[in-house]
C-alpha cells in the first residue's frame, strides 16, 4: 500500500504529459516486438546500420497533416531545385553554341575580308582554269581568241576623242560576234554544204503520183515502174511515188509525219513493252511516235488525281489518246457507274487534245474473278461495261470539239484465240499478258489506229512464233477490220 500511494505520488507529480509518453513509448516497443517475432527465422538483414543520427527525434505526437505537408514542402523544393539547374545546363548550351557560331564568323572585320579575297581568288583561278582549257583543246581557237579581244574591247578605256577624223571608222563588230577573215576554201565549203542540204531535202521529199485527170506535163515527171518490179525498189534509196507500188521504200518513210499516239492505263499496258510493239509494227508501214502515262494498279479516277497524266493529256497535238481502265471494275455490273463518271472527267479533258480516243477494252481472266467464275462470263461483262462506260462519254459530245470514241476490241480478239493458245497468253498469275499477249493487243491497236491489216508484217518479239503470230495477225484483221 505504501508503494501504490508512491507511486501515485509520482504521477501527480510528473504530470499527465509524462504518463502520455510513457503510454506511447510503451506501444511503440510492443509494436517492434510483435514486427520482429512475425519475421521468418531464417530472414537475414545484411543492410549496413544507419548512422546515428544526431539531430532530435521529432515529437511523437505531431499530427499527420502536418507531416504530410512538409514532405510536399520539400518535394516542392526539390522539383524547383531540378528546374533551376536544367535552366542553367540550356543557358550554358546556348552560349556554347553562340560561342562556336562567333568562332565560325570571326571576331573582326578583317577576317571576313581575308574570306571573300579567298573565295574571289578562287573563282578568278576557276575562270583562267577554264578559259585555258578552252585555248589549248578548243575546236575553233581563232573564233575563241577573237571573242576574248572583242570583250577585251568592250571593258577597256574609251581613248579621247580626235579633233578631225581622216578617214571613217567601220562600224563596231558586234558582242562575241567576231568578223573573221574570209578563207581560200570559203566558198568551196558553202557549195559543198549547199549539196549535201540539197540531197538531204530531196530524200525526205515526197513527190506526189500522178492521178487519172494530171496534165501531160506533170504526168511525166512520175516515175513508171522499173522492169524489174516493185521488189526491185527495195534496194534503192529513192523517195518518188512509182505506179503501180502500194509502199514506200523505209528510207522514204521518215518523211510522212508520224502519228502521235498516247496510252493511259495500268499493268495490262506496261506489261512486256507492248507500246513498244505497236510501234515497231506502225514502221514497216507508216510512222508513229507511241507515248504512255501507265502505272501499276492505276484506274481512271486515280489517272484524274495523277499530275502527269493531265499534263500528257493537256501536251495537245495527240493523233490518238488510248484509255485503260482496271478490269476488276468493268467487269462487276455494281462499278460501271463509277468507272463512266470517271471516263467522262477524262473524256472531258480531251477536248481539242486529240483527234479520235479509243477505249483499251481488256479480257477476262483465265479462271474468272471469283469463285464459280470464269473466261468467258468475265469477258461478257467487260464488253458490257466499256460499251456503258462509251455511251456514258458519248453523253457529253455537243459539236465543240470532243473527238470521236472507239472500242478496241482487245477482249475479243483474245477469245478468238483463247480455246488454242490461251496457255501462251497469260502469265503465272492467269491476269496479265504474256508475250503472246501482248502481240495480240498490238496488232489490235495497229489495225485499229492506221485502218490497216497487221497480215504480212514482218515484227515479231521473241517468244512468239511465227505461227503464233500470224493466227494473231489475222485474228486482228478479222475482228477489227471484218
Amino acid at each position: 500500500q505504501t508503494d501504490r500511494q508512491t507511486d501515485r505520488q509520482t504521477d501527480s507529480l510528473s504530470g499527465p504529459s509524462h504518463s502520455h509518453q510513457r503510454g506511447q513509448t510503451d506501444r511503440v516497443v510492443d509494436w517492434r516486438v510483435r514486427r520482429q517475432a512475425a519475421r521468418p527465422l531464417f530472414s537475414v538483414s545484411i543492410s549496413p546500420s544507419p548512422p546515428p543520427s544526431t539531430s532530435p527525434a521529432p515529437a511523437a505526437a505531431r499530427p499527420l497533416s502536418e507531416r504530410a505537408s512538409e514532405r510536399t514542402h520539400e518535394r516542392g523544393e526539390r522539383a524547383a531545385e531540378r528546374g533551376m539547374a536544367m535552366a542553367r545546363e540550356v543557358d550554358a548550351a546556348e552560349r556554347g553554341q553562340a560561342d562556336e557560331v562567333a568562332s565560325d564568323v570571326g571576331p573582326t572585320a578583317a577576317g571576313a575580308a581575308a574570306r571573300w579575297a579567298r573565295r574571289g581568288a578562287r573563282v578568278v583561278v576557276g575562270c583562267a582554269a577554264v578559259l585555258l582549257f578552252l585555248v589549248v583543246f578548243g575546236k575553233d581557237k581563232q573564233h575563241l581568241t577573237d571573242s576574248v579581244r572583242h570583250l577585251a574591247a568592250r571593258f577597256a578605256p574609251t581613248p579621247a576623242p580626235t579633233a578631225q577624223l581622216a578617214v571613217a571608222e567601220a562600224p563596231p563588230a558586234p558582242h562575241f560576234v567576231p568578223a573573221l577573215e574570209a578563207t581560200a576554201d570559203d566558198g568551196e565549203v558553202r557549195r559543198d554544204l549547199g549539196r549535201k542540204r540539197k540531197k538531204k531535202q530531196q530524200r525526205r521529199t515526197l513527190a506526189p503520183s500522178a492521178s487519172p485527170t494530171t496534165s501531160p506535163t506533170a504526168a511525166s515527171t512520175t516515175k513508171q515502174v522499173p522492169e524489174a518490179g516493185c521488189e526491185s525498189l527495195n534496194k534503192k534509196n529513192e523517195c518518188e511515188a512509182f505506179e503501180g507500188c502500194d509502199f514506200l521504200h523505209k528510207a522514204c518513210r521518215p518523211a510522212i509525219t508520224p502519228k502521235r499516239i498516247l496510252f493511259v492505263g495500268n499493268s495490262f499496258t506496261i506489261r512486256n513493252k507492248m507500246t513498244n510493239m505497236v510501234e515497231k509494227m506502225a514502221k514497216e508501214r507508216f510512222n508513229a511516235k507511241v507515248y504512255m502515262a501507265a502505272w501499276g494498279s492505276y484506274t481512271w479516277s486515280k489517272h484524274l488525281d495523277t499530275a502527269s497524266t493531265r499534263y500528257a493529256i493537256n501536251y495537245g497535238g495527240w493523233d490518238a489518246i488510248v484509255f485503260q481502265e482496271q478490269s476488276f471494275f468493268l467487269s462487276s455490273p455494281m462499278y460501271y457507274h463509277y468507272s463512266a463518271r470517271a471516263g467522262q472527267e477524262l473524256y472531258n479533258a480531251t477536248k481539242g487534245k486529240t483527234k479520235r480516243v479509243l477505249l483499251f477494252e481488256t479480257w477476262g481472266y483465265e479462271y474468272g474473278r471469283t469463285l464459280g467464275d470464269n473466261y468467258f462470263l468475265m469477258q461478257s461483262r467487260i464488253q458490257q461495261g466499256y460499251r456503258y462506260a462509251a455511251s456514258k462519254m458519248e453523253q457529253l459530245q455537243d459539236g465543240t470539239g470532243f473527238p470521236p470514241i472507239s472500242i478496241a476490241p482487245v477482249g475479243t480478239t483474245w477469245a478468238e484465240l483463247y480455246d488454242n493458245h490461251k496457255d501462251s497468253m497469260y502469265t503465272y498469275d492467269s491476269q496479265h499478258p504474256d508475250m503472246l499477249g501482248s502481240y495480240i493487243t498490238a496488232c489490235v491497236f495497229y489495225a485499229q489506229i492506221f485502218e490497216d491489216s497487221p497480215v504480212g508484217l514482218s515484227y515479231r518479239p521473241k517468244g512468239v512464233t511465227a505461227k503464233e503470230a500470224e493466227a494473231a495477225q489475222k485474228a486482228a484483221a478479222k475482228i477489227v477490220l471484218g
